[in-house]
């Protein structure tokens, strides 16, 4: 098993007209250890698109956010998170450029879309958040 240690990373990327958001990680160490499996995430990072709350089919309360997290040399990378419940509820209510801290987990998921050549499965990469908290900007 390796432990990475690091910072998750985005690059927006055009290939013949379609916008993707690839996610890196950026490796600062990789030692080789025992233990259990783990997948923790932590972000700190202003709102910086409006944030999108909705109910699934079933009831549950999601909120998408796409979190800026600052890095070095006035860069940032944009990171598109998924929150639930009453996290949901609570972050759905920020406004862009609102500090929020989040910790979760990066996940996969498939997904269908419906497009105008047909139904498409995509792929999304997200953290899934666990828990999140107002952080005061400034």
């Amino acid at each position: 098993m390796l432990t990475v240690t690091g910072q998750l990373r985005t690059h927006n990327s055009r290939t013949d007209g379609i916008r993707r958001l690839l996610i890196f990680v950026y490796a600062l160490s990789i030692k080789a250890e025992d233990g259990e499996p783990i997948n923790d995430v932590l972000l700190d990072g202003l709102i910086c698109k409006e944030p999108v709350y909705r109910r699934t089919p079933l009831g549950r309360e999601i909120c998408d956010v796409m979190l800026a997290v600052p890095r070095g040399f006035h860069r940032a990378d944009y990171l598109p998170c998924i929150l639930w419940g009453r996290t949901a509820r609570e972050i759905s209510q920020l406004s862009i450029r609102d500090g929020v801290r989040i910790t979760g987990r990066l996940q996969s998921r498939v997904y269908t879309k419906v497009t105008e050549d047909g139904v498409q499965e995509r792929t999304a990469y997200e953290v899934s958040a666990l828990t999140a908290e107002i952080i005061d900007s400034d």
